[in-house]
């Protein structure tokens, strides 16, 4: 399966390792959409990423802002296009 990698300018730890990059499904399912609510909390977000990234919700705790600010980037994409895999994903700070 195809994956979109997103580079972390902060480095956290997942699953007792240094990790520098999360991983996420290229294309959105119907198994990735269960629970979400039309006006998602912060909390609601993160959750999901941390999911959809395959890590603890703890981990995700430590993601660095800057770093929450591509990944917040990369949800609203995921789930409000067709094919997240059409997204080159370039962030700045």
């Amino acid at each position: 399966m195809n994956k979109i990698k997103i580079q972390l300018e902060y480095p956290i730890r997942a699953h007792g390792k240094e990790v520098t990059e999360l991983a996420f499904p290229a294309r959105c399912k119907a198994r990735h959409m269960r629970g979400l609510t039309a006006d998602p909390t912060i909390d609601e977000i993160l959750d999901k990423l941390a999911n959809l990234a395959q890590i603890p919700p703890s981990s995700i705790n430590d993601v660095d802002k800057v770093d929450v600010m591509k990944l917040i980037e990369f949800y609203g994409n995921f789930f409000d296009m067709p094919d997240a895999s059409e997204i080159t994903p370039s962030f700045s700070e």
